[in-house]
């Protein structure tokens, strides 16, 4: 604990004994507040609450332990440390039933109450953290992240918990979790939350110009390079830069993100300055990343890199008593602009909700709950405003078209993305995610 300026009340009614232990604190850093009775300590702390107290228990208008309830009225959390001429079992036991730290008989070593005073203060900081920690999660429940499950909850705990610092995350979750949501959340909570917060979709960035778009070029820098270019790095300044599904992030740019996360530096395309840059990365997949990396398709260092503190959002098949909370919500959110008839939603339509398997995740459940919204005619959703239940398997059907598709493609192009692109009919940028997403390399296309 830092000592310096640290404040603590001593209450006494021995004038000798006050201005011993004044001397001794400030001595040692501290900035003793002095009280010689009861009511003057009351007056001292209503007016401005200090987190421990040294108190003599008898004083000529109270007792310690009494002073410490009027305390506790005013901050919770506060620590007293009682000073007694007259130590018995039966007053020491009465005391701790109280709530007071720790009890010391008279004469005291003056090392040994420091030592409890930072005792005490180290507990009084550890409790108003916590508390403080669970605020927070209550607001960000009822502002931001609807649920109530327990793995959401630690969810939270943990957002709460990580936004206090300024190391790197690495958000996991499938496709409509929310990754972008914990990212802006994580950035709201921290004490960047006045600086910008940048999002970047490696995926949606051509390969050729994502060095480009991240780190910035300068003119001339490449053929259409008119002017300079400032990039994601540099436009996050002060802020948190969210770099979404990371694994898009092509291997030969992977080698310069590394750098810029061990050095704070870093040097646009075409240029030879070192630029230092002060943000917080925040980086997200939905892939397992560590797969990834044994298939060659990610860096190890980069990974370990990244992976300092990992936060997994679950998906909504692992919370499925959610699903009433969320569908709830989404029926408040789109309503107003909707102006539909439904206010609610019925039991049997929560219970065909809660019988399908979301792959969709949250962001698929919204988009059922806006489609029932449009389509009702009554006042509570019912199952047959809600899409087809037969999705699930349209959606696993299209996915299986889809990867026959892809394999095709790539097969026929000899392993060419660039012209296996242009046979499907998407960017290169599409089918590298894609690709990932399937989890095929490579070597699956000899």
């Amino acid at each position: 604990m830092n000592i310096k300026n640290s404040t603590v009340l001593i209450v006494d009614d021995e004038p000798e004994i006050l201005e011993s232990l004044d001397i001794i604190f400030r001595s040692r850093g501290f900035k003793p507040v002095l009280a010689s009775s009861g009511a003057q300590a009351v007056e001292l702390f209503s007016n401005s609450p200090i987190p421990v107290i040294i108190s003599d228990n008898v004083l000529p208008d109270t007792q310690g332990i009494e002073l410490l309830k009027e305390f506790r009225g005013i901050l919770p959390e506060v620590q007293m440390i009682m000073i007694t001429g007259k130590g018995t079992i039966d007053l020491a036991v009465s005391a701790m039933k109280a709530g007071v730290f720790d009890f010391v008989t008279k004469p005291f070593d003056p090392e040994h109450l420091i030592q409890l005073v930072m005792r005490a203060r180290e507990l009084y900081d550890a409790l108003t953290e916590k508390n403080t920690l669970r605020e927070e999660v209550e607001k960000i429940t009822q502002q931001d992240i609807i649920g109530s499950h327990p793995s959401i909850k630690k969810l939270l705990g943990l957002i709460a918990t990580v936004s206090q610092t300024d190391s790197t995350v690495l958000v996991e979750g499938e496709s409509g979790t929310g990754k972008e949501l914990v990212a802006r959340l994580i950035h709201k909570k921290s004490k960047r939350s006045a600086g910008p917060f940048v999002p970047v979709d490696s995926g949606a960035i051509p390969e050729g110009l994502v060095e480009s778009e991240i780190f910035g070029h300068e003119k001339g820098a490449f053929t259409g390079a008119a002017g300079t270019k400032i990039g994601k790095f540099e436009r996050a300044a002060g802020g948190t830069l969210f770099l979404d599904e990371i694994t898009n992030f092509p291997l030969s740019s992977q080698a310069k993100l590394l750098r810029v996360l061990q050095e704070g530096v870093i040097e646009r395309v075409g240029g030879v300055r070192q630029i230092p840059v002060d943000i917080r990365v925040i980086a997200a997949t939905n892939i397992d990343l560590a797969g990834a990396v044994k298939r060659g398709m990610f860096r190890d260092d980069l990974y370990y890199r990244l992976n300092i503190i990992k936060l997994r959002i679950p998906p909504l098949r692992e919370r499925m008593s959610d699903i009433l909370e969320l569908s709830t919500h989404f029926i408040k959110k789109h309503l107003p602009r909707i102006n539909g008839i439904a206010k609610g939603i019925s039991t049997e339509a929560i219970r065909a909700l809660m019988e399908y398997r979301w792959p969709g995740n949250v962001r698929e459940l919204e988009n059922a709950v806006e489609h029932a919204l449009i389509l009702s005619k009554s006042e509570l959703i019912m199952p047959k405003d809600l899409p087809s239940t037969d999705s699930a398997v349209f959606v696993s059907k299209l996915d299986e078209i889809e990867k026959a598709a892809i394999i095709k493609a790539m097969k026929d192009s000899g392993g060419n993305k660039y012209r296996a692109a242009k046979i499907l009919g998407i960017q290169r940028s599409t089918l590298y995610s894609k690709l990932k997403k399937l989890g095929l390399s490579d070597a699956d296309f000899p």
